[in-house]
């Protein structure tokens, strides 16, 4: 018997919406002014670092767009997965989970699901663990072998 329970982490609607949103408007702000107006916001540097700073705005919403925007809400449930985007959700049988990775290098240590048929969210979904801290290298988060092993003992 499965115990319901919530895979994903209480900081998931956080960094969806309110970190990440957060971020590209402050960061986006800064490099917008050091282009509108490089001699009062960088006056002691200049024109310098403009074009790093601008790179680095650039990688980190493109960071947030691929990591935060596409994090959804996952609980486990005796009829599958129950997987949310925070104003719709969708159940998806443990058989149609395709495979299961974890991005272990670095943080956030995000779970990826792939799913055959795809579902309402896409052929794939992210969502980040509940897992507090680890180390890098450290290996992936036991709920990535249990989905693996829900998916397997389903489908036989």
């Amino acid at each position: 018997m499965l115990v319901h329970r919530t895979l994903s982490a209480w900081s998931t609607l956080f960094l969806k919406l309110i970190f990440g949103p957060l971020w590209v408007l402050g960061f986006g702000g800064g490099v917008l002014m050091m282009w509108i107006d490089p001699q009062g916001l960088v006056a002691a540097g200049g024109n310098e670092g403009r074009w790093e700073m601008t790179a680095t705005f650039a990688l980190g919403a493109a960071f947030f767009w691929w990591c935060g925007l596409s994090l959804k809400k996952v609980a486990i449930t005796s009829d599958g997965l129950r997987i949310s985007n925070y104003v719709v959700s969708q159940t998806v049988p443990f058989t149609d989970i395709a495979e299961v990775t974890q991005f272990t290098w670095a943080h956030p240590r995000v779970v990826t699901i792939r799913f055959t048929p795809p579902t309402r969210f896409g052929a794939a979904i992210r969502y980040l663990p509940r897992t507090w801290f680890t180390l890098p290298f450290e290996g992936e988060d036991h709920e990535v072998a249990e989905l693996r092993k829900l998916s397997q003992r389903r489908s036989v």
